[in-house]
């Protein structure tokens, strides 16, 4: 048994190479997809004798489910949820883009073409409403470069997809302001940290949206979002969601591809 244990070493090590080449030599590229926006407003009707929330009208929510075809298998389907980021959409090394289909079953005609960043492997798309039509049959992007590069651990970033100059200020540092379709890294100590989020009116005002003690975790980093808001308060005309998570990783590629 003494002799076999530096063999058993060498291959558990030949193995451990093996599969940190084959993570290694996965090229392909990665999207994650987040739909930033809220639920329709409630709306009531009776129904024999009972009050009911009315059936969302089209282009009220975005696709609770989107599919990509595939030539040699069934179609890839993701599910979205209002303010949360989806899994994986993984595709070939020299995909352009994604064409998103509506429902599981993809279609004639996608949902949105979801264009993937040439400089990262990975991209995070933000979808939104349009500012005037307010509803998701006209779907907006944003795309974002989503590895370590773009946004590090223990920082956080600010992404503004509303209509308005938003403005933020951690703890004693100076505020400033991040323009409608910009985003900004900041690193952010593991301790609790005061935030301060508001936005410039269109009068001119400050509107404060959130004030808070924020903290990231060890081995987290943390997107942060603003986006238009559903109702029509002017004192609630964005709203700001943030997400902690660690670095995510995508699913191992299929075998025998890359």
């Amino acid at each position: 048994m003494k002799k076999l244990f530096p063999i058993s070493l060498a291959i558990l090590s030949l193995a451990t190479a093996a599969a940190s080449a084959q993570r290694n030599q996965d090229q392909r590229r990665h999207l994650r997809l987040v739909p930033l926006g809220e639920m329709p407003v409630w709306e009531e009707e009776f129904k024999d004798g009972v009050r009911v929330q009315k059936a969302a009208k089209p282009g009220d929510l975005p696709p609770s489910e989107i599919s990509v075809k595939r030539t040699d298998t069934e179609p890839l389907i993701r599910t979205l949820s209002l303010r949360q980021i989806s899994d994986f959409l993984s595709v070939g090394p020299e995909t352009p883009a994604i064409p998103l289909y509506e429902g599981k079953t993809p279609g004639d005609a996608p949902w949105i073409r979801v264009p993937l960043k040439k400089t990262s492997k990975r991209t995070l798309g933000l979808l939104f409403r349009q500012h005037d039509k307010m509803n998701w049959t006209n779907t907006k992007m944003l795309m974002l470069a989503d590895d370590l590069e773009a946004l590090p651990l223990g920082h956080i970033r600010f992404v503004n997809v509303s209509d308005m100059s938003v403005i933020v200020k951690i703890d004693k540092q100076q505020a400033f302001a991040i323009a409608p379709g910009k985003s900004k890294n900041l690193a952010l100590p593991q301790s609790s940290t005061p935030v301060l989020l508001g936005y410039k009116s269109k009068d001119g005002r400050i509107v404060r949206i959130f004030e808070n003690n924020m903290r990231i975790g060890t081995r987290q980093r943390i997107q942060g979002f603003f986006y238009k808001a559903q109702g029509k308060r002017v004192d609630q005309a964005v709203k700001f969601v943030s997400i902690p998570e660690a670095y995510p990783r995508p699913p191992r590629p299929p075998r025998g591809s890359r």
